[in-house]
């Protein structure tokens, strides 16, 4: 982008000398003609007073100087000697105040001024108009130059602050042009990648599924021994619901005074592999029928709910890690053995690994209790609760 030149009219210095220098000239003019003037004004004349006859002249007396001269001609001195009186001799008198004469002075006569000359003043007088005229122009010419002259500087300035938001905003659009050039690049280099794993694809043969066909296994109650998982977060992580139970027993056993004499009672056991069991502890009589067989002192006190929760981080493994030889998963179930029924508390992120462990379990002849659970539930029972439906 060129930027525009903008052409300013500048005032001439040159002819504003000229008019000065021509001013200057007939002010010198003027002075001459007016010295002119003053030197042919005739002098003022005063008129000589007549000695008066009372007056002597003095003798004369010749001297003749010591100092060299031009010529040996002697000096003539006018001297009045005035003989040689004692002081009581001098006569005192007073004169009389005789009042100066006032001298009387002629009018001076009007200066004779010639008409050639009255031409030139009056021609003079004409040109400092003219002149005066011309400078009152060239100053109102000058006022109005520098009027241009600032606001053609304010517009350059205001030329000069939008170049630079423009060279601003040019800058921007370049950084931004070389940025989508970055990422154009970047998105090639993504496109060829795909069009090269796309004609791999192409010239793979497709994978084929193989679907497995089960009959549908018959349900019973579980009755024996029950292994729970818990299946969330697709991981699966061993529930030590038997441990957690025994633990339950061994406080109630401790506490049993306690618990005879309160109706309810809620505590806490574990935690055991990461988990910890929450239960509720109620006391039951044994009716009628009960106190007339037992007696009427004789109570019943049972767990009548209790809750499972995580204590912690709880470590679980997935379904490549959970299938592997060593894994807890396998320990569980060795533990357990193959009589024993295993139980999976799945929840809605976990149902494809609840279906490759199920397959798996049912490769090697474990009956399945599957016990589904809404996100954010806990794992729960009650004795009033229904039994878990194997397959």
């Amino acid at each position: 982008m060129a930027r525009r030149q903008v052409e300013e009219t500048a005032f001439g210095s040159d002819s504003f000398l000229d008019i000065v220098a021509n001013i200057v000239g007939i002010l010198i003019i003027l002075i001459v003609v007016a010295g002119v003037r003053v030197s042919r004004t005739p002098l003022l004349s005063v008129p000589k007073q007549e000695a008066s006859a009372e007056q002597k002249s003095p003798e004369t007396v010749t001297l003749w100087a010591n100092a060299p001269v031009d010529n040996d001609e002697p000096i003539e001195v006018d001297l009045a000697f005035v003989p040689a009186m004692t002081p009581e001799e001098i006569p005192v008198e007073i004169a009389p105040f005789v009042p100066p004469e006032v001298g009387v002075f002629e009018p001076i006569p009007d200066a004779a001024v010639s008409a050639e000359l009255l031409q030139v003043f009056e021609q003079m007088q004409e040109e400092l108009a003219q002149l005066t005229a011309q400078w009152e122009s060239v100053r109102n010419q000058f006022s109005e130059h520098q009027r241009d002259r600032e606001e053609i500087s304010q517009q350059s300035e205001e030329l000069e602050r939008q170049l630079t938001s423009a060279e601003s905003a040019l800058s921007q659009r370049r950084q931004q042009l070389e940025f989508v050039e970055i990422e154009n690049a970047r998105s090639s280099q993504v496109i060829e990648q795909l069009r090269e794993r796309l004609a791999d694809v192409q010239n793979e043969e497709p994978e084929t599924k193989k679907l497995a066909h089960r009959l549908n296994p018959v349900g019973r109650a579980v009755s024996g021994q029950e292994v729970h998982f818990c299946l969330e977060n697709g991981q699966v992580s061993y529930v030590p619901v038997d441990e957690l139970t025994d633990l339950v027993k061994q406080q109630m056993q401790r506490r049993k005074d306690f618990l005879l004499k309160q109706p309810r009672y809620q505590a806490t056991v574990g935690p055991v592999n990461g988990y910890e069991m929450e239960f509720l502890v109620q006391r039951h009589s044994n009716g009628l029928l009960g106190d007339s067989r037992f007696g009427a002192n004789l109570v019943k006190i049972s767990v009548t709910d209790w809750v499972i929760r995580p204590a912690g981080d709880v470590r679980g493994e997935t379904s490549e890690e959970a299938l592997q030889s060593h894994s807890q998963f396998r320990r569980a179930l060795i533990s357990q053995g193959t009589n024993a029924t295993i139980t999976f508390w799945v929840y809605p992120d976990s149902y494809e690994l609840h279906q490759d462990l199920k397959s798996f379990l049912h490769d090697y002849g474990f009956w399945v209790a599957s016990r589904p659970l809404p996100s954010g539930f806990p794992i729960a029972g009650s004795a009033s609760g229904s039994k878990s439906i194997a397959q």
